[in-house]
């Protein structure tokens, strides 16, 4: 596994982070219209905050029976991008978007 970086640490610049964070709070948007993405809020031992995104699809195919509230991960392979979602939990600049290639491990 590569070195474990830090939420700040994070960049565009480069596409093999790997996260150890807690998940602090994570819930599901329900709409009546389309599928929606279910939103984490996660944070590094630092303190350090960063919102995540997990695609419907993706978290009830492939995430939902591991991802649990107050547990800490390591995450690796997924999708930063510029936080430009509404509405944003944290105050940092990227965001994390889980893919079907994530991993995520105790």
């Amino acid at each position: 596994m590569a070195e474990r970086n830090y939420i700040p640490d994070l960049n565009l610049h480069r596409n093999n982070h790997v996260l150890y964070v807690k998940i602090l709070s994570i819930w599901d948007n329900p709409s009546m219209i389309k599928p929606t993405p279910t939103t984490m809020i996660l944070c590094d031992v630092k303190g350090n905050r960063i919102d995540a995104r997990v695609p419907w699809g993706d978290y009830m195919n492939n995430f939902k029976p591991s991802l649990f509230e107050g547990k800490s991960y390591y995450l690796a392979d997924f999708r930063l991008k510029r936080a430009t979602t509404i509405p944003k939990y944290s105050d940092f600049h990227y965001e994390i978007e889980f893919m079907w290639k994530n991993v995520a491990c105790k």
